[in-house]
């Protein structure tokens, strides 16, 4: 009753990278709840700019109210430095909220989907695909995609703006030192592409690990398996599978 090996979804083919049209169908998802999106997108770009004005104070504190000794102008610029951080942890909060109840939405249409499409599948899916590694691929990967959605694509549409509206404040303070960092920029865009592949290889590694696991557990465990296990004493091998899988996955 071994079940070390990978499972039956392990053996479909899978595309080396995302192709336009799996990225436009996952944009289309974000059709239902544009209003919140336009929203999370204007709290992003006030989260940007509030970020960018402590820096500017600073230069202000440092070279003028320090300089001439001006208290009232110190004491205005402090109060603007803890005003732009009390926007940027309110509009941090509001991020996340709006972040996970888009994603929420989506991964609920998602789940739907998934499930009635299961549940229109001939008998022979069924007897060809273990339940256990289905589950599986329902929780598992569902999981992960509601990273990506709750997240990751937030998180990539905050770095886009950040570094645009940085970049354009850079370049009126000091124009040659921002074509120097651009310069600079595929210094670290390198490396983290190389790891970016590395880390998308090992995450897909690991997702069919845990749906063997999972299988392994549903079969080892549910009724009908603990009896099969111990009427013929396979409780070592079972183990051993167990463990075996487990150290993969680590």
């Amino acid at each position: 009753m071994t079940v070390a090996r990978p499972g039956r979804f392990a053996s479909y083919p899978r595309p080396e990278k995302p192709v336009r049209g799996t990225f436009l169908r996952a944009l289309r998802l974000f059709l239902p709840h544009r209003r919140l999106a336009l929203l999370l997108v204007a709290i992003i770009l006030l989260i940007a700019v509030a970020g960018l004005v402590p820096a500017l104070l600073i230069r202000e504190i440092i070279d003028d109210a320090f300089a001439d000794g001006d208290r009232g102008r110190l004491n205005l610029l402090i109060i603007a430095m803890a005003g732009s951080v009390f926007v940027m942890a309110v509009g941090g909060v509001a991020q996340t909220f709006l972040s996970q109840r888009i994603g929420q939405e989506i991964m609920l249409e998602l789940r739907r989907r998934l499930y009635r499409h299961l549940g229109g599948m001939s008998m022979r899916w069924f007897t060809a695909n273990r339940t256990g590694e289905t589950l599986s691929r329902i929780n598992n990967d569902v999981a992960a995609i509601e990273g990506v959605v709750t997240e990751t694509i937030s998180g990539i549409g905050a770095n886009i703006v950040i570094a645009g509206i940085t970049f354009g404040v850079m370049l009126t303070l000091d124009w040659k030192l921002t074509l120097f960092c651009v310069v600079l920029f595929p210094i670290f865009l390198i490396p983290a592409r190389i790891v970016g592949r590395m880390q998308w290889r090992y995450t897909r590694q690991i997702q069919q690990e845990v749906a063997s696991l999972n299988s392994q557990m549903e079969e080892s465990l549910s009724v009908s398996g603990a009896l099969l296990t111990k009427s013929f004493g396979q409780q070592q091998r079972q183990a051993a599978d167990f463990d075996a899988i487990a150290r993969r996955i680590r």
